[in-house]
């Protein structure tokens, strides 16, 4: 068994609190429905949205990759996100 830990902060410089409400539900789903061996979490702090995904499980590329696509996704749906307020 091995570990793998990716942590994700962005923060606004604007303390609009319902923006990153509207994030956190639009990556919801991902945070209930993981893939095998692996934890989402998000949490709000102030301004800052931190993601932290975690995987528990054997060492393997595709694990690796997991968690890379899924890093992939949250700053995509981030990026689209700040381009529609934008």
């Amino acid at each position: 068994m091995s570990s793998l830990k990716i942590e994700i902060k962005i923060r606004l410089r604007s303390d609009d609190l319902r923006l990153l409400e509207a994030f956190h539900k639009a990556t919801l789903p991902d945070d209930t429905n993981p893939p095998a061996n692996f934890t989402i979490t998000h949490e709000i702090r102030g301004n800052e949205a931190v993601f932290t995904i975690a995987y528990s499980g054997p060492t393997s590329p595709e694990a690796v990759r997991t968690a890379a696509s899924t890093s992939e996704e949250i700053l995509r749906l981030y990026k689209m996100l700040l381009e529609a307020i934008s």
